[in-house]
């Protein structure tokens, strides 16, 4: 029998300065037995979900290039064993910071997003829409969890509107849906695997 995947950390880093808030979420995919047997195919059943491992939201005016060490005491926390990857707000500051984030080696792989404001996904130009739509599939699913400290989260998650629109706050939101829509991409059909 196959062993279990190993777990894989996603981070969402969703960048501000003078009037929104850099933010940075972290998940961590899980793939764990379930006790069940599948006879027919002869294979143990798993179940895969995601759990939020990290909400941090920045002050404003917190340094770009603060963020680089910031990432690497983040992915240093998790272990050098699990898979990572950023996926990064690469729209306005974004692209110098993912060509910071590059030239800084982290252990981890970079996918930088350009949040649009509509149409359909297109490579790594996503709208934010899809990404609010993603992140919601992946709440009611039941593949994403969070765990009941990350009030600050939940607060926005109530607030932030789907019509496109900027909340009054989302920078929580949008780290944490940056995260999921690579894990979602990796992993299309999560939950029990029969």
């Amino acid at each position: 029998m196959k062993p279990l995947p190993r777990p894989h950390f996603y981070f969402g880093l969703d960048l501000g300065q003078r009037q929104d808030h850099s933010a940075l979420c972290a998940l961590e995919l899980r793939t764990a037995l379930t006790g069940e047997f599948d006879y027919v195919h002869w294979r143990r059943l798993t179940h895969t979900s995601l759990r939020l491992h990290l909400a941090l939201r920045l002050p404003l005016g917190h340094p770009y290039l603060s963020l680089v060490a910031l990432l690497r005491d983040a992915l240093g926390r998790v272990g050098p064993h699990p898979y990572k990857t950023i996926a990064l707000d690469a729209a306005g500051p974004g692209a110098p910071i993912a060509e910071l984030l590059r030239q800084a080696r982290l252990d981890a792989t970079l996918i930088p997003i350009t949040i649009t404001a509509a149409g359909k996904p297109r490579g790594r130009n996503v709208s934010r829409a899809a990404l609010l739509s993603n992140l919601r599939i992946c709440l009611e699913s039941g593949f994403l969890r969070l765990h009941p400290g990350a009030a600050d989260l939940r607060s926005e998650l109530q607030a932030v509107r789907l019509d496109g629109k900027q909340s009054p706050h989302d920078d929580l939101v949008l780290a944490l849906a940056l995260a999921a829509w690579p894990a979602r991409i990796a992993h299309p059909a999560p939950g029990k695997v029969i």
